[in-house]
């Protein structure tokens, strides 16, 4: 069931982003797909802001002004600067990878301060690492501890 809700959940969010590109295709017949790039920008700058201890409302807000900002950016590279729209979104959508992950600092942010797997250490599953050693296989132990065959 909580696999069903989330691709519902995460449909619907991918929804809104088929609805950007529909408008600027169909409706304003500009090819422009900065849609792709700023949603992520948006979601990135709300993501570091909850982290941050922002409201999530306020958080939500920023984002969308920074999506808004971006498709801003690919307009007046459209108009000023006399550059093809198509070509244009691809500029834009292109610097936002770099602009998302300056903004987000690295390539991930945890919302939770729990660690990703219930017993890691070191980077590594504690079950993981007892089960190979346990089972007599020398390849979990160091090079002075193998034991030769």
């Amino acid at each position: 069931m909580a696999l069903l809700i989330g691709a519902f959940s995460i449909g619907l969010i991918l929804s809104l982003l088929a609805l950007g590109v529909f408008i600027s295709f169909r409706v304003f017949r500009f090819p422009d797909i900065t849609a792709e790039g700023s949603i992520t920008l948006g979601a990135c700058l709300a993501a570091v802001l909850i982290v941050r201890k922002t409201d999530p409302f306020l958080a939500t807000a920023a984002g969308f002004l920074a999506g808004a900002a971006a498709g801003a950016v690919t307009g007046t590279l459209h108009t000023k600067f006399r550059i093809h729209g198509l070509l244009s979104g691809i500029l834009v959508m292109t610097a936002l990878y770099s602009v998302n992950l300056r903004v987000m600092g690295k390539s991930n942010v945890r919302f939770s301060r729990r660690p990703p797997s219930p017993r890691m250490r070191n980077g590594r599953r504690e079950a993981f690492s007892a089960a190979r050693q346990g089972s007599g296989s020398s390849a979990g132990r160091s090079p002075s501890a193998r034991r030769p065959c």
